[in-house]
This record gives structure tokens, sequence and C-alpha cells, in this order.
């Protein structure tokens, strides 16, 4: 690796000397014809299809200076070389080491991304590329921008049924002592040994989990909007401020947005249809808005129902369960219940 550094530098240092050398050796003949009157003309005209030469020349002295430059990023390292074998998990990691190193080496050029990415390939990787390259050299394709790079190289090595090996590994949590989202346990020697357990599952398959979303051996759990804690259920202190502070709807769009809200905690507000029903009447279709004052009475008494922060009961499945029903011509309704609590 040091030699082929030692030799990179080297080609690098021979390219700007020669370019140098060209550049003093054309200001010489300059002066020479300049100092020549009758032979003026023609020398002006060997010297504008020299310089025309040298622009090509110093065009060629760039790419290969760039590739210089890209051949040295490569041997300092920084990205991870990938065999892209038909494995998911190694194909992921190396787009997104070289889309760090990207950032890290300041390279933006889209056909600079893809011919570093390349250099990274090794094994049954390099022959796609190769194949690829001849292909497009051909005209046959075109790979020229980082994304369908990505597209491509995809299309070779992810195996095709990376989704039902996701679900596959996410089904082999089932019953292994805990439900997949969260562990119950009635101790904490209990709760100890069924994170264990889940966790050696989550290893073997290699799962893994956002640890700052991971919380252990809580008595109080926030959830999708409530809290659970000693086998109760409340409402969300924070969603219950935003109801409390909601100013009253002037349009339709504004109503809904704070049924949607108020809606989902439903279960706790007895009666909720009938408080509701003035203001589900505004959302009718062709209903023309008119925010009267049993409207406003309704609004008042929704909001007022859902600060009092009332508590529902977690089912004990120790304990008898009673179902009340009733019925009339056009609805029908129920009522779960447990030893008087509803």
């Amino acid at each position: 690796m040091g030699d082929v550094k030692d030799r990179l530098g080297y080609v690098e240092q021979n390219l700007q000397t020669f370019e140098d050398h060209v550049l003093k050796e054309l200001e010489s003949l300059k002066k020479a014809v300049m100092g020549q009157h009758e032979l003026h003309t023609r020398f002006m005209e060997l010297f504008a299809n020299l310089q025309e030469q040298l622009d090509v020349v110093k065009v060629g002295v760039e790419e290969m200076r760039q590739e210089t430059v890209m051949c040295k990023r490569a041997i300092a390292g920084g990205a991870v070389v990938t065999h892209s074998p038909r494995d998911a998990k190694e194909l992921d990691n190396f787009i997104w080491h070289m889309e760090r190193y990207f950032e890290g080496a300041s390279i933006t050029d889209e056909k600079a991304k893809v011919r570093t990415a390349t250099l990274y390939l090794t094994d049954t990787a390099t022959l796609w590329w190769r194949r690829k390259h001849n292909d497009i050299e051909k005209g046959l394709c075109t790979i020229d921008t980082w994304n369908v790079f990505k597209k491509e190289i995809k299309r070779q090595f992810y195996p095709e049924n990376v989704t039902y090996e996701a679900r596959k590994k996410l089904r082999e949590l089932k019953h292994k002592s805990s439900i997949h989202d969260y562990v119950k346990d009635n101790t904490l020697e209990e709760h100890v040994e069924h994170l264990k357990t889940v966790f050696e599952v989550l290893r073997e398959n290699e799962l893994y989990v956002k640890w700052e979303k991971c919380s252990f051996a809580k008595e109080e759990v926030h959830f999708l909007g409530h809290i659970i804690k000693g086998g109760t259920l409340w409402m969300d202190k924070e969603k219950v401020k935003v109801i409390k502070e909601w100013e009253a709807p002037t349009k339709v769009s504004e109503l809904r947005s704070f049924l949607g809200l108020a809606n989902y905690y439903r279960r706790f507000i007895k009666g909720y249809s009938a408080k509701v029903a003035p203001l589900m009447d505004l959302l009718k279709k062709g209903k023309t808005w008119e925010w009267s004052k049993r409207c406003q009475s309704a609004f008042e008494g929704l909001k007022e129902a859902v600060t009092e922060e009332p508590v529902l009961a977690l089912p004990d499945h120790t304990r008898v369960f009673e179902l009340q029903t009733d019925a009339s011509d056009f609805a029908i309704r129920g009522v779960l219940m447990q030893g008087g609590i509803q």
C-alpha cells in the first residue's frame, strides 16, 4: 500500500513538472517570434494552434490529477469494502458508510461518487461492475449518478425475499414470555428473566431496538396517548392540556381536528355521543356553518369532561365479567362490566 502511495505521488509531481515545462517553452517561443516582424503572422498562427493543444493537455492533466486524488482518498480509507453477497444488511451498511464518506471527503460530484464507490467493491461485486462498465462503454446503459448506482447494485445483490425474512425473524419473537412491544411481569426477577429471553432472540436474529425508546422496570408507561400505571388507564396530560386550551373553531376543518382528538378519548367520557351531537351536526354534508350557543355549550362541556381526567380500570382476568345490553328499533348498546366497575 505504501509503494502505491509513493508511485501516485511521483505521478502527480511529474504531471505538474510537465505542465510547467510546456508553459515555459511556449513563453520563450512567443518572445522569439515577437522579435521577428516578418514571421510574426505565421508564428502567431502556430502559437494559436499550440495554445489549443495546450488547453487539451491541461484538461487531460486535470482529469489525471483528479483520478490521483481519488486514489489517494481510497488508500487513506474511511469507507467499508463490500463483497456484496446477497445480504441486505451488508449492502445497506456499505451504502450508508459510502454516503458518510462522501460527506467527510466533500465529494459532491455525482460521477465522482460513482467512481469512488467502485474502488471499494471486491469479489463478485467487482465482476458485476466490470460487466456494467462494459455495457456503459457500449452505450447499453448509463450509471452516472449515485442514486442510479444504488438502484442498480440493489437490483443485483439485494435479496428479493428480504421483507419475508425480516417478518420471519420478527415472528420468532412471539410467545417468548412476553408480547412484542412490552414486557409485563409480576416481579422484578420475572421481569429480568423475560428481558433476557427477548434479548437472546433479538441477538440470534440480528435485530435491533432503539435504546432511547426502551424503558425497563417502570411502574408507569406512556403508550399511544395514554398513561398505564397501577392497573389503571389515564389520559396523557399533554393531550388533555391541548384540549383544554383549544379555542372555539371558526370553520369545519378546525372543528374536525378538535373532534378527532376528543374522539380518541371517548371511552373516558360518559355519554360522549350525546355531548358531541350538536358538533357532529355541523360536519354533515350540505350543512351551513353556524356556531350557535348550543354548539358553544357542547364544545365547552366536552372540554370540561376531558379535563376532569377520569380514570379507567384495566380488566382483571381473575374476576368475572358481566355484559349488559339494550336495544331499540334503530340501535343496540352494550356495556362490559366487572364487579360493578365499567
